[in-house]
């Protein structure tokens, strides 16, 4: 009743705490696998029930296979790891194009206004948000078209590096600093990943900070949009005291 209270109040609301519970339960399991999948004791284990070595009633192990062979598997072990850790590169990425996307939809959905206002400083996104007569008359209402071209507009503005996608948004929402260049190494790795095949040797406490700085550019953003007195929905409270 809550949240159909204050969405009567306000043309758009924001689900911070879904994009926020992503990220943060999606960090933490792959954490805790990683820790666990990383830990030789458990690969051991794993071996000795492949009957890759084995022990006796005393707990020493012995040998079936050759030592070059134990090895190999443990190897094989941490090149599954280290490409788990270069996927998880790919996921946050992925999350920081969803919490751009959600916040230009909720801008432009709250006050359409602000579509017309950007398209004034760059003009050339008009052709290419597909403006026509055909798609307004399909829509049931000038909401839902309304809705169809936030969501182009949101797809439109992510083409480019996250401290150019940044630039783009400050013209819509006012929003405290951002650590741009963190943004744009995850991006640089992402696509090197993707494009390449390339595998970066990272630890657990480097995907930490690039976690970070996801979820401070939601954090933020966030913030911004409560400011402008978007409806922000934040069933933690997480955003209470944080980022004012």
């Amino acid at each position: 009743m809550f949240e159909k209270a204050q969405n009567e109040k306000n043309k758009a609301t924001y689900d911070f705490t879904t994009l926020w519970s992503t990220q943060f339960f999606g960090f933490y399991q792959f954490k805790n696998f990683l820790e666990f999948a990383s830990d030789q004791s458990v690969q051991i284990d794993y071996l000795k029930s492949r009957d890759v070595i084995w022990g006796n009633e005393n707990g020493e192990g012995h040998d079936i296979m050759s030592q070059v062979m134990i090895d190999f598997y443990l190897n094989d072990f941490a090149d599954a790891v280290k490409l788990i850790k270069n996927q998880f590169i790919v996921f946050l990425f992925t999350r920081y194009e969803f919490v751009i996307q959600d916040t230009v939809k909720c801008l432009i959905n709250d006050e359409p206004q602000r579509l017309l206002k950007i398209l004034k400083i760059y003009p050339d996104y008009e052709k290419t948000l597909g403006f026509n007569l055909k798609d307004f008359i399909n829509c049931q209402t000038k909401e839902e078209y309304i809705v169809l071209m936030s969501e182009r507009f949101a797809n439109k503005i992510l083409s480019g590096r996250p401290s150019k996608v940044l630039g783009r948004l400050r013209c819509l929402l006012t929003f405290k600093d951002i650590d741009e260049s963190v943004l744009d190494e995850i991006m640089d790795r992402r696509n090197k990943i993707v494009h390449e095949g390339h595998l970066y040797d990272m630890k657990i406490s480097d995907l930490e900070f690039y976690y970070d700085a996801i979820e401070n550019l939601l954090t933020v953003l966030a913030t911004a949009l409560k400011n402008i007195n978007i409806y922000v929905e934040d069933e933690g409270k997480i955003l209470n005291g944080e980022h004012q």
